[in-house]
């Protein structure tokens, strides 16, 4: 009976010590439980609110990875300014530089008058060839000094009162059978050069009057524009053995 009595309280002690057990491990147990369910909800919501960059949908062009040449970044590096052109100016060719005003060649007025300055220069082989004194003499500019003055009234027949004498006095009477345009315009001192060459023929003697053979005979037109219209300054033969003078390609008088 005692023996009995004393295994009582050994047994409940023995049940209390495997139940604080058991609720040890059961706690422990349910420690791990909700700490791994607690980080794994932490993770989850963190997943959610970080964007995960392997998740974004973008591919890179093909272009990218055609060029396997690696480029060499230089050292310096410039900031690209912000381009003030429309998509419409940046589709157009880039248009040439214009030179500034010190770069431009001087303005060459007989290039650009071309065409009026050898209409002029053609009235005067019209009329050299019909010879038609009056016509071509009013081509030129009006006589300044005495001695254009005076070679101009003995043309013209204005010192002695005896009619025209170009192409009809012996000194000054020829006929041209040509004349050719040598060179294009070009600008001397603010005229206009034109070189000519013409073929002429002289009365002969007396005894014989008959036109003699034609020779060439270089000479120049120099023109000038007085007031928007183009005129003859002067005619001057290119021989150096004549005189020089307003007229000197109709007298041809030798030095």
């Amino acid at each position: 009976m005692k023996e009995t009595e004393s295994k009582i309280p050994s047994q409940i002690e023995d049940k209390q010590l495997k139940l604080v057990l058991l609720i040890s491990i059961v706690a422990v147990l349910s420690a791990l439980i909700f700490g791994s369910l607690g980080y794994f909800l932490r993770e989850t919501i963190l997943k959610k609110e970080t964007v995960n960059i392997t998740e974004v949908d973008y591919e890179f062009p093909d272009e990218v990875f055609e060029n396997e040449e690696l480029v060499e970044i230089p050292d310096e590096t410039v900031e690209d300014q912000p381009s003030s052109k429309t998509p419409e100016q940046k589709d157009q060719p880039e248009q040439p530089k214009q030179p500034s005003q010190s770069e431009k060649k001087p303005e060459d007025k007989c290039s650009e008058k071309e065409e009026e300055v050898l209409a002029l220069v053609q009235d005067f082989i019209k009329y050299q060839e019909e010879r038609n004194a009056g016509k071509i003499l009013s081509l030129f500019t009006e006589a300044k000094t005495e001695s254009e003055k005076k070679d101009f009234q003995y043309l013209t027949g204005q010192d002695t009162g005896v009619g025209t004498r170009l192409f009809n006095n012996k000194s000054v009477d020829y006929q041209t059978k040509k004349v050719t345009i040598l060179e294009r315009p070009a600008t001397v001192d603010n005229n206009c050069i034109v070189k000519i060459g013409e073929l002429r023929s002289y009365s002969g003697s007396p005894e014989d009057p008959s036109y003699q053979e034609p020779k060439e005979l270089i000479s120049s037109l120099e023109l000038s524009n007085i007031n928007n219209q183009w005129k003859i300054e002067k005619y001057q033969s290119l021989d150096t053995s004549i005189l020089e003078g307003k007229y000197s390609g109709f007298l041809m008088i030798y030095k």
